[in-house]
């Protein structure tokens, strides 16, 4: 793989991370519509994915086994590389997409069971970066 191709995407990393995603019972995105549109057509008719029932203005919630699928599926995108099908716009968004994703599913541990309040949340997706800071100065 390319220099460009950050160390998520590598084979065993990936690999770990699908694991990971197969055994997560749902977790939910909150990204801007045209992000879901996006990530929705990167995975569209695979074997594994599910169209979400809620896809709306509300966090879309995925099975593990969807959310499996579209790691798979934007590491694919990633792989392939800028080219005539993948432009540096889409690659741009598969990466930083990918990474979100795959850095809250590594994050997950497995649900022992409890109930109260030491119970294990689903795990919530963002896709959305916001300044910490006023608008910019114009200099």
């Amino acid at each position: 793989m390319s220099g460009l191709i950050p160390e998520p995407f590598a084979w065993e990393n990936h690999v770990s991370t699908l694991r990971k995603a197969a055994v997560v019972k749902t977790v939910s995105i909150s990204c801007h519509p045209e992000t879901w549109d996006f990530l929705a057509a990167q995975v569209e008719g695979t074997d594994h994915f599910s169209k979400p029932v809620n896809d709306s203005n509300e966090d879309t919630v995925l099975s593990g086994r969807s959310t499996l699928a579209l790691l798979n599926a934007l590491r694919e995108t990633v792989c392939s590389g800028l080219g005539k099908d993948t432009g540096i716009e889409t690659w741009t968004l598969a990466v930083t997409s990918y990474e979100r994703i795959a850095a809250v599913i590594n994050s997950t541990r497995p649900a022992d069971g409890e109930v109260g309040n030491d119970r294990l949340q689903q795990p919530h997706i963002v896709l959305d970066d916001r300044s910490s800071s006023g608008s910019p100065s114009a200099g």
